[in-house]
């Protein structure tokens, strides 16, 4: 996967919370999952409005610290390769860290 060929890779701050986007072209459906959510594989379904591959969701996120991973087609999981912040997952990979401070 890589990161995606737009200008905002890795969460960003956008009307209504943090935007995450996720490339992820031959997916069928992508979700974000983290401890914001109880890590739940299906609280926050991302979107492809585009149908080209670049899922997104925007959470209301209140202040503080938070560890994710998109899950893609309900069995693979990865880290958000567009965001370099990274914390052992405990399972020997990593999860994305995203820490909101508004």
């Amino acid at each position: 996967m890589g990161a995606p060929n737009y200008p905002f890779a890795g969460p960003r701050e956008a009307e209504g919370g943090v935007q995450f986007i996720c490339s992820a072209p031959k997916a069928h459906r992508v979700a974000i999952v983290g401890d914001f959510n109880g890590w739940s594989t299906t609280a926050d379904p991302m979107y492809d409005r585009e149908e080209k591959g670049a899922w997104s969701i925007t959470l209301p996120l209140q202040p503080g610290r938070y560890e994710y991973k998109f899950l893609i087609d309900g069995e693979k999981w990865i880290a958000d390769p567009g965001n370099p912040k990274k914390s052992k997952d405990g399972f020997g990979a990593y999860n994305s860290v995203v820490e909101v401070k508004r």
